[in-house]
This record gives structure tokens, C-alpha cells and sequence, in this order.
């Protein structure tokens, strides 16, 4: 991923497109049943992401039915990566959140309601058995929409 920021990186400053942070940003919801678990690892990977890329997101983790903390197995994992969540409270997706967004990621769940774009994901692991595949397949997916929203934005040229 590194080579494709700095492609992109490369590419904004020499399209001469002005800061990307200058724009309205793009808002994605991620949304996972319990609102602490693939919502919340797609949301702050996809931040660090996207702000690497210079593009301008407002990200958001909803649940369906939000639990009232985080796991603490998760706020750890979290941590590992680089992620500070303990403070995190986790929120149910409304409809102002539905209204709100460009981009729409589900993780196993359907979102009622959706006009934007939506993405329904059902073949990420289980958080809780196997971190690391659920994460890096989390990450796989954030790297397809970023590029997407990128092309969009026209920060990056496709074929």
C-alpha cells in the first residue's frame, strides 16, 4: 500500500488539484452489528489510511446494537496496531448517519434505510477467533475504497 500513496501522493501534487484537505470530505459509515469490533477496526485503519492519501474523510463506526464499551481484547488489539480506543463508546447507526453518508460499508449486516452507495462485506473472520485475518481482510477491502473514492475525487488517475 505504501507504493499506491505515494502514487497518489505524486499524482495530487502534480495535477496541481490543491489540498485534498480543502475539499468537502467524504463521509463513510462502517457498520457491524455490536458497533466496537470490524466497524471500529475499518473506521481507524481507513482514517490513517485516507489521511496518508490526502483525502479528506469523515469516518464513522455504527452498530446495528451497540454493546456500551468495547471488549477489552479488542481496545488491546486496537492497541497493537496503533490505536488508542479505549475512550471509544460505541453508537447505533441513525438515520442522520445513513443521510450523512457518501459510502456505506456493512460487515455482515444489512443497513435499512441506505441510499448511498453500500457495500455489504460477509467474508470477514471473526474479530474475536482470528484478529489478524480479520483485519488484514478488513484492510484489503479499505484499500479497494480508498482507491475508489480517490479516482472519484480524482486525486488518482484509472485506466
Amino acid at each position: 500500500m505504501k507504493r499506491l500513496q505515494w502514487v497518489a501522493i505524486f499524482l495530487l501534487l502534480l495535477s496541481g488539484c490543491g489540498n485534498a484537505f480543502e475539499s468537502k470530505p467524504v463521509t463513510v459509515v462502517f457498520v457491524c452489528q455490536y458497533g466496537y469490533g470490524k466497524s471500529l477496526v475499518a473506521a481507524r485503519h481507513f482514517e490513517q489510511k485516507a489521511a496518508a492519501s490526502g483525502l479528506n474523510v469523515q469516518v464513522l463506526a455504527r452498530g446495528l446494537t451497540p454493546t456500551s464499551t468495547v471488549a477489552p481484547a479488542m481496545v488491546t488489539a486496537l492497541a497493537n496496531d496503533g490505536f488508542d480506543v479505549s475512550q471509544f463508546q460505541p453508537s447505533a447507526l441513525t438515520a442522520a448517519d445513513i443521510e450523512l453518508a457518501d459510502r456505506i460499508v456493512s460487515f455482515g449486516v444489512d443497513v435499512p434505510g441506505a441510499v448511498a452507495i453500500t457495500t455489504r462485506v460477509d467474508d470477514v473472520p471473526a474479530l474475536s477467533q482470528d484478529y489478524v485475518a480479520g483485519r488484514d481482510r478488513i484492510n484489503q477491502i479499505l484499500d479497494r475504497l480508498l482507491i475508489e473514492l480517490m479516482a472519484e475525487r480524482q486525486l488518482i488517475e484509472t485506466d
